[in-house]
């Protein structure tokens, strides 16, 4: 089964704070995120939704892997009471990462594609 975050906490890092989520590697967790106006040709059903495992840093650069991703998913949608799929709800797992990443935070950056457009949507760091 399935859970949220096993923890948050604010953290303070180069003088910001954040609300960092815990999370247990190989353990997947739920994450959702909503479309704000979305329509019947324009929701989570009729295009494609990526993610990817990124630094917790300005540059978003995305975690190297020479194997196996580090990051794996499985996204449904669910729809409104309008009957339009407005959410989506993402189970994912992190996979082990290599020592060096060990008190590094991350975060899990969506991306929603629909024709030459990208909406993107960034989570809150985990460790």
């Amino acid at each position: 089964p399935s859970r949220e975050s096993l923890e948050q906490q604010i953290v303070a890092r180069n003088g910001t704070q954040k609300n960092v989520h815990a999370i247990i590697k190989n353990q997947p967790f739920l994450m959702s995120l909503k479309l704000q106006g979305a329509t019947n040709d324009f929701n989570f059903r009729t295009h494609k939704t990526s993610a990817v495992l990124v630094y917790d840093t300005p540059e978003e650069k995305e975690v190297d892997f020479v194997r196996k991703n580090p990051i794996q998913y499985e996204c449904s949608a669910k729809d409104d009471s309008q009957g339009i799929a407005t959410i989506l709800q993402a189970e994912v797992k992190l996979i082990v990462l290599s020592s060096q990443h060990e008190d590094m935070f991350f975060r899990i950056k969506f991306r929603y594609c629909f024709g030459n457009n990208t909406l993107t949507a960034l989570s809150e760091p985990i460790r």
